[in-house]
């Protein structure tokens, strides 16, 4: 009997096909194992991430009615979402190529003040350029409530309607109408959720521009400590970064150099989260998300997270405008004042210079163009026009704080005359501006018309004086203004001190 042959295998074109040696044998079988091992933690991540979010997830969505029944998503839709080319759900404001997202901060609850959100921030996403902007507004700044007639410091809307079923309702809709901006979503994180992500990153990056050493430094449980970090580049922890953004006291810009200092603390933890080592970091991922679901807050989702994470591929996070609504300085739009409760008690606060908010509606609806204000301060600046301001005597106060006012928006030449009349002689409701260039200083024009408010005539002023000198001296001004009732109202405040308002409110750090 023959013994079985074996003979050389042959490709169908006749050739005869070589054995495998060894070591392409071993390279083979080393890339089936790898293949094994990359799909093996590929699709582990995968529902790793998917197990996170579902449950995570419902703590995340309990905000509003549209997202608080959502049904959450099984793995196999988020691995979906995130590997198929199936279109995302579009966010809010997408298609008017802005998205703005309110950013709120507060105390955990055994610090002071633990409802009042002392961070607040608008953040502006322009989905054509991918620029992105941050616009912070002071925790001490008087708004009126939205869909009510009261009126409260900005801080304690939140608080109003904490226990609401949409606890963001009062503040994000009172935003919204203050700076003339819609507010597609919002995210309140507190300072357990601050420290502990800063801690799940690894700590932050920060260059510190000044020393700072605060001795009174508010911590838990209404105690005090001293607060000090030199100036340089330091790695902070989760503890030290929230007493960096918390600190006011020793800043020479107080609550405004605190906001500056809570941009700069966002920005770093932002390049940290994206960096690659955290991205593909499991653990981190799961202590990152179960420290959302204990102490973070949102109106986002779990739908609209893979288009957010799409868009943020397309952002300049490197450029970040950052813009901060202050007082203190000329060009600020902010000044203290004495604000009147119903109670008849007084209250410190900041108000808008202008008695309105058209300037800082201006700053918000342009904020992906810092430079607005700033251009049209130039051009009033260089149109060099001549102001007359007439006031009744008894309101020459008035007309001293709009002659301040010309002065910071850019007019140089501001006089005022008192006019020798009764008050009855000047009853008229609305301003009046004359303007006798004939439109060729139209900034200047256009800034007296907003920020007095003053209603162009075609009358000119001067005709009603009977006495011929006054006439003359009249008509060396570019524009002259009647003030009247509604700037006697707008500019009818009191004047306080930086010192009056961190007095009034250091009990509430």
């Amino acid at each position: 009997m023959l013994a079985a042959q074996h003979f050389p295998p042959f490709s169908p074109k006749g050739e005869m096909i070589k054995p495998p040696s060894k070591k392409h044998k071993n390279l083979r079988a080393f890339f089936f194992i790898f293949s094994l091992i990359i799909s093996f933690s590929l699709g582990s991540y995968l529902i790793f991430l998917g197990f996170i979010f579902k449950q995570t997830g419902q703590a995340l969505l309990t905000i509003t009615t549209n997202t608080q029944n959502a049904p959450i998503p099984t793995v196999l839709g988020i691995t979906k979402s995130f590997l198929s080319n199936e279109p995302s759900k579009p966010l809010k404001g997408e298609e008017e190529k802005r998205i703005n997202i309110l950013l709120l901060g507060k105390a955990s609850e055994d610090y002071p003040g633990k409802n009042l959100t002392d961070t607040i921030m608008i953040a502006s996403l322009n989905t054509e350029t991918g620029k992105v902007s941050f616009l912070s507004l002071p925790r001490d700044l008087y708004v009126p409530i939205s869909k009510t007639s009261s009126s409260t410091k900005i801080n304690a809307l939140y608080a109003l309607g904490r226990n609401s079923d949409d606890p963001f309702s009062i503040i994000r809709d009172t935003i919204s109408s203050l700076l003339k901006i819609p507010i597609h979503y919002s995210f309140m994180v507190d300072y357990k959720a601050f420290i502990q992500t800063v801690d799940a990153l690894g700590g932050v990056q920060i260059t510190v521009e000044r020393d700072i050493l605060d001795t009174h430094f508010p911590g838990p449980n209404y105690s005090y400590e001293t607060f000090e970090l030199t100036k340089g580049i330091h790695h902070l922890d989760g503890s030290t970064a929230l007493k960096y953004v918390r600190e006011r006291h020793s800043d020479p810009m107080g609550d405004f150099g605190r906001a500056k200092r809570q941009q700069q603390t966002l920005k770093a933890i932002k390049t940290k989260a994206f960096n690659a080592k955290t991205f593909l970091n499991p653990l981190a991922i799961n202590e990152l998300l179960s420290t959302l679901k204990e102490n973070v807050r949102m109106d986002i989702s779990l739908e609209e997270i893979p288009r957010f994470i799409e868009i943020s591929h397309t952002l300049d996070l490197e450029n970040i405008e950052m813009v901060v609504v202050d007082a203190w300085k000329p060009e600020s739009l902010l000044r203290v004042s004495h604000v009147f409760l119903e109670n008849g008690q007084r209250m410190f606060a900041l108000s808008p210079r202008t008695g309105s908010f058209d300037e800082i509606q201006e700053t918000a609806q342009n904020i992906f163009d810092s430079s607005y204000l700033k251009k049209r301060k130039e051009m009033i600046t260089n149109e060099e026009s001549t102001v007359l301001l007439r006031v009744p005597e008894n309101h020459y106060d008035t007309a001293q704080k709009i002659k301040k006012l010309l002065k910071e928006l850019g007019f140089s030449d501001i006089s005022i005359q008192k006019d020798a009349f009764g008050e009855d002689t000047f009853l008229e409701e609305n301003s009046t501006v004359f303007d006798a260039t004939h439109l060729e200083k139209p900034f200047s024009l256009d800034e007296l018309i907003k920020k007095i408010p003053a209603t162009k005539t075609n009358n000119n002023a001067e005709e009603e004086e009977e006495e011929e000198e006054e006439e003359e001296e009249e008509e060396a001004y570019d524009f002259i203004v009647i003030l009247a009732n509604d700037a006697f109202e707008r500019y009818n405040w009191e004047e306080a001190t930086r010192e009056d308002l961190e007095k009034s409110t250091s009990y509430e750090e």
